[in-house]
């Protein structure tokens, strides 16, 4: 009976002894990091604000479904705790993912430690590109589920496939380059296994149909693909003090050269046994019956991620790159992520062929080749708080409500912060994610050729406004057209050139970090008046007084109505503004981007000002943002016949039919 417990005990250490291992794993790259302090970085900036809010986006760069788990923890926990939360987490996924893909034993080790900590995940986690690595981790494990699927020929597995799919989804980078492998693992099935296209087939379409719900609306829309331009490959092209060749092949090469490789010089010799293993797997595992087709997609998989990820400097790629969707992989070290997986998976097979005692000295290799991860990251990420002034000028907002809006500046979508601690102190500002208001902040890129990705009307406005401070003599008004009420200056960068707030808003505080100004001619949400005026050019608007006493709009007709401007009362909904009293004037106009999805009273909306919306007043009904609700219904029923078919009885009959399929072919 002892020796019974015993061997059960055993089994039982032995089965989460690798989940135990990559947890220590991710421990021990975030303990140097400290236990407080938010992580900042080139697109990492933490959700500090006190009004927690919770919903899911969808963009062309995926969802944000599968990071709602960690949203909700953010009304339970600090941020900073959130954040080491998710960074554990896909650590952790990584290593074990990649361990079960290889098979398990000290192999395992080698391909979930390489595939978890390496020069890709390294830059991705400095470069604050955290959005990346959840859907990286779950990589290898949707490989292996889905060859299990097909070697079993079982739609319930394939069912589970395409569930994860979803969750891989959350950037649609990675979604792409774990289609690639999963196309060719099927292919490469298809050539000898008749009933592996048809598995292949159903999860593609299944996974299709689950993730419509993103699909549908990010395609329907303008996005990031449309404005890449060549001056896009150009910036984000892979660049290193190595040959190009070698560094990308290391998994080096990220497009702001600041990484590991100019600070271990020794990379390159580890590299080659690295190298060396995944290329013995591959050649000694090739024509395996039961390993090779996994080998097959995953080698030609990697071959191809080298390749696309030389970007500029091959022409091929080059020329890939830059047609229809593909130019969204415009940051092509992104393509490293499949030599990753290749080389983890590869590199336990060439391992398994060793020597054991061999085995235990090379599992060090990968500990060895980023062991920077395990240093704090060199001083690339450290963890930082808020300045106390920043603080101290949140509640005073706080204390003014929260009905209005808050512009803030220098006009730098990404811009250095002299109190971030971090070597590379250049971060995207962090302003929406710290004040509690809804907040106006640039979203330029300003790399060489491109000042910004989107020209949306706000932006637009602001950019004339800043651009020319000095000769605009209505600030206040304009900017009151935006329901700005106070403007926050960072002492940054630029910031002397903004001298022209000074002259125009009121300051009211004054910082060691920040300037706060309030706009004297704020007046809220919304107002009303009985006069219209056409204009030809927006500088028309410039320097002339009482713009609110009209409403002005650009374009041909005929001028009409009294001056005369009175607040509107409304209380903002969420989706729109309840108007709390019956309009008295002809026109209302809301200090809301223009769109024609807003709604009111079936009346079409005016562009007002160029930027802002307008209706003929008529009656008191809400003014709302129009819903399409057609992708959400779409999704439900697709879904909804996914789950009938997914049924066991449904899918036991597949099961059958398969079966007698087989024995009428053997007969």
């Amino acid at each position: 009976m002892f020796s019974g417990w015993i061997t059960m005990l055993t089994a039982h250490v032995i089965r989460i002894a690798p989940h135990l291992a990559f947890f220590i794993l991710a421990l021990a790259v975030l303990m140097p990091l400290g236990a407080t302090g938010y992580f900042f970085s080139l697109d990492l900036n933490p959700d500090a604000r006190t009004v927690k809010t919770i919903g899911v986006s969808f963009s062309q760069y995926g969802t944000s479904a599968p990071y709602l788990p960690f949203s909700l923890l953010g009304f339970l926990l600090p941020d900073y705790i959130v954040q080491r939360i998710f960074l554990l987490a896909c650590i952790y996924l990584a290593g074990i993912s990649a361990y079960y893909l290889a098979g398990g034993d000290i192999s395992g080790y080698y391909a979930g430690i390489l595939y978890s900590i390496n020069p890709f995940t390294y830059v991705r986690i400095v470069a604050g590109q955290w959005g990346l690595l959840l859907p990286y981790s779950l990589i290898p494990l949707s490989i292996l589920i889905l060859n299990r699927a097909i070697e079993e020929k079982s739609y319930k597995k394939g069912a589970i496939f395409s569930i994860l799919s979803c969750v891989i989804a959350a950037n649609s980078h990675m979604l792409f380059l774990a289609s690639i492998a999963w196309t060719i693992l099927v292919l490469t099935y298809a050539l000898r296994l008749r009933s592996a296209l048809k598995i292949g087939v159903f999860c593609a379409v299944l996974s299709f149909l689950l993730n419509l719900y993103w699909i549908f609306p990010a395609v329907s829309a303008p996005g990031v693909v449309e404005s890449v331009t060549l001056a896009d490959l150009a910036e984000f092209a892979p660049k290193s003090r190595y040959p190009i060749y070698l560094a990308l092949a290391g998994m080096y090469g990220f497009w702001r050269p600041y990484m590991t490789a100019d600070s271990f010089a020794g990379w390159p010799l580890l590299f080659f046994i690295i190298l060396f293993l995944s290329v013995y797997g591959a050649v000694s595992r090739w024509r395996d019956e039961k390993t090779g087709a996994v080998v097959k997609a995953v080698s030609i998989a990697g071959i191809i991620g080298f390749f696309l990820s030389l970007s500029i400097w091959f022409w091929p790629s080059a020329l890939i790159l830059s047609q229809g969707i593909m130019r969204g992989m415009r940051d092509s070290h992104k393509f490293v992520a499949l030599l990753a997986l290749a080389y983890s998976y590869l590199g336990a097979l060439g391992l398994r062929e060793m020597p054991k005692k061999l085995g235990f000295i090379l599992i060090l290799v990968p500990v060895l080749y980023s062991y920077p991860m395990f240093t704090g990251f060199q001083g690339q990420l450290v963890p930082t708080d808020f300045p106390k002034d920043w603080y101290d000028v949140r509640s005073y907002l706080d204390s003014r409500g929260q009905d209005y809006r808050v512009l803030f500046l220098p006009w730098h979508g990404y811009m250095d912060f002299s109190w971030i601690k971090n070597a590379d102190k250049r971060i995207h500002v962090p302003a929406a994610g710290f004040f509690n208001q809804r907040v106006i902040q640039a979203s330029t890129v300003e790399i060489v050729g491109k000042y910004r990705e989107f020209y949306s009307p706000e932006q637009m406005f602001v950019d004339y406004l800043i651009i020319n401070g000095d000769k605009i003599g209505n600030l206040d008004e304009l900017l009151s057209l935006l329901n700005v009420r106070y403007v926050i200056l960072a002492k940054e960068v630029d910031y002397q050139s903004y001298s022209f707030l000074f002259k125009q808003l009121k300051l009211v505080m004054e910082t060691e970090h920040l300037y706060l100004f309030e706009n004297p001619k704020w007046f809220g949400a919304a107002f009303q008046t009985d006069g219209i005026t056409y204009l030809k050019a927006p500088e028309q608007l410039i320097n002339r007084t009482g713009i609110t006493d009209r409403l002005y709009v650009f374009g041909n007709g005929t001028d009409s109505g009294p001056s005369g401007m009175e607040k509107l009362r409304v209380e903002w909904t969420g989706n729109g503004y309840k108007i709390l009293e019956k309009p008295r004037k002809k026109y209302i106009v809301i200090t809301e981007p223009f769109s024609e999805d807003w709604v009111y009273d079936e009346k079409k909306p005016i562009p007002a000002y160029g930027v802002i919306t307008a209706f003929e007043a008529d009656g008191a009904s809400d003014i709302v943002k129009k819903v399409n609700y057609l992708p959400s219904v779409i999704s439900v029923a697709s879904l909804a016949l996914v789950l009938l078919y997914l049924s066991p009885i449904r899918v036991e009959i597949e099961i059958e039919k398969e079966k007698r399929e087989e024995k009428t072919g053997e007969t």
